[in-house]
């Protein structure tokens, strides 16, 4: 790192000098303050730093200090600072990351500043049930004797409401929640950018792996809105009877996991089970649209003067035209209950997809193809 040579500190009369730590690099994490200030004169007029810092941290121009709370993962970049006065400047350098610690069983997304979204962790897996209430066959109602928990064992936890869903969320503890459109969107637009998440390798090539959503078990017996069990990243395929040599559209798509920027497996956030999430990213419950049509529809061809595109519309990386439920995306579905599920379920087929929309739920109401997911928010 460079280093000017101090000779006295009358401003004006001598050159600035600037240094950092001998650290080579300064780690943050997300949701913590974070504050880099360097060595030297401090008889600076101005300072300035190439490249420009994320906008959640700031540069004194009169110290050369760097302050303020990552809301974003940052990789190792280094900055480069020129402190100058009358007298001449000085240049040092310092490498800064800023890093997201998840729970255990959750997985860290990056922020997404046009839906407002700072980096947050969600549930690896959809909702499981753990206590001495838990049931596969009934309604349970969350509680010191039914918590929810991430994790690859049983079944996902269904026949909840999305308010009881909220409530479980919640019982995991201070800045958990139950997931929301923003967030859910925030997502769906990374697994749509990274080109492990497309059958052909690329993006726009082949279709989006849609998770499990044939409807078929194992043993190809038909099973109409039958879930599965989660099982070790190195099994995508696991209990569908599929596999990665099949043909897109005929069994390579059933691939249950998706890969975030993170790097980060996700599993589940298409097919398998309809997943209630949350209209705002609030902590407490809002519907959504009410009045957008019933009927099936693909996402381009929406009409719903509520919804904006960044509510539902894929991004479409590599301007396909059309761009449908053919590349795996899912359907939308309006109504008048706006209690919102997204992803679809095991048997949803063409409807299924990481896109997928439907409002015509009510918050009361359950079902045995309807889970969760929850998240973690730092911020």
């Amino acid at each position: 790192m460079g280093e000017g040579s101090k000779v006295d500190e009358n401003y004006g009369t001598t050159a600035p000098t600037l240094s950092f730590s001998s650290t080579p690099l300064v780690s943050g994490n997300v949701g913590s303050q974070m504050t880099i200030t360097p060595s030297g004169t401090k008889n600076y007029t101005t300072c300035t730093i190439s490249p420009p810092l994320p906008s959640w941290l700031s540069l004194n121009n009169s110290t050369c200090e760097i302050t303020g709370i990552p809301q974003d993962i940052l990789p190792q970049t280094t900055y480069e600072l020129t402190a100058k006065n009358e007298a001449g400047s000085a240049t040092s350098s310092v490498t800064l990351s800023t890093q997201l610690t998840c729970p255990p069983n959750f997985v860290a997304v990056h922020a997404n500043p046009q839906l407002s979204v700072y980096a947050f962790c969600v549930s690896k897996y959809e909702m499981k049930c753990s206590g001495i209430s838990c049931s596969d066959l009934s309604a349970v109602i969350p509680g010191p004797s039914a918590l929810a928990v991430s994790q690859k064992e049983g079944l996902p936890w269904v026949r909840i409401s999305q308010s009881d869903a909220l409530v479980a969320c919640s019982y995991l503890g201070d800045k958990y929640g139950l997931i929301s459109n923003p967030e859910w969107m925030t997502i769906a637009y990374e697994l749509e950018s990274e080109d492990e998440n497309w059958t052909g390798g690329s993006k726009g090539v082949g279709m989006l792996y849609k998770g499990h959503s044939d409807g078929l078990k194992l043993s190809g017996v038909p099973g109409t809105h039958s879930s599965l069990e989660a099982q070790l990243d190195t099994d995508p395929y696991y209990l569908t009877g599929n596999n990665s040599s099949e043909p897109p559209g005929a069994g390579k798509e059933q691939k249950r996991t998706h890969v975030l920027k993170s790097d980060d497996i996700l599993w589940d956030f298409s097919g398998n089970v309809w997943e209630w999430s949350n209209w705002e990213l609030d902590e407490l419950l809002f519907l959504g649209p009410t009045a957008c049509p019933d009927s099936a529809s693909e996402l381009k061809d929406v009409n719903c003067g509520s919804l904006m595109d960044k509510d539902f519309l894929p991004v479409n990386p590599m301007n396909m035209n059309p761009y449908d439920s053919t590349y795996g995306l899912g359907m939308f579905f309006g109504g008048s209950g706006g209690a919102l599920i997204r992803g679809g379920i095991s048997s949803g087929g063409v409807n299924t997809g990481i896109f997928s929309m439907d409002l015509s739920f009510l918050s009361h109401q359950q079902n045995s193809v309807t889970g969760f997911r929850c998240v973690y928010r730092p911020i």
